[in-house]
């Protein structure tokens, strides 16, 4: 019983998420569900990856982040952890989005702070 509580509640401001405009209250919810490992969160924030693939992937490697804020985008793409493989897996609409995501995100010249630093 509990854990359906929970999966409702996870949805409830996941949803929040995607409806809202302003990416501090968006950020906000996103903190709150962060350390909930769940595949309602990549199932519910699916439309809202697509729309930040599709404007980052428009911009040039340097702008990646004119659209929509680097913390955001963080948060937003941190759904995308063990517990959704199994949907992306069984979902080809989901795993085109991940593609997408993949590649705008990790193609030359557009990360910052993702970066990988080494003090080898």
């Amino acid at each position: 019983m509990f854990d359906s509580y929970k999966h409702r509640i996870i949805c409830y401001l996941l949803s929040h998420t995607n409806a809202l405009s302003c990416e501090e209250v968006q950020n906000t919810l996103l903190k709150s569900t962060a350390t909930i490992m769940n595949k309602a969160k990549v199932q519910i924030l699916l439309p809202t990856l697509r729309v930040i693939a599709e404007k980052a992937s428009s911009a040039a490697p340097e702008n990646i982040f004119s659209f929509t804020s680097e913390d955001l985008t963080t948060r937003l793409l941190s759904c995308f952890d063990s517990a959704a493989a199994p949907y992306l897996n069984d979902t080809p609409a989901a795993w085109a989005i991940f593609l997408q995501t993949t590649r705008t995100y990790c193609r030359p010249g557009s990360l910052s702070s993702f970066e990988v630093v080494s003090d080898i």
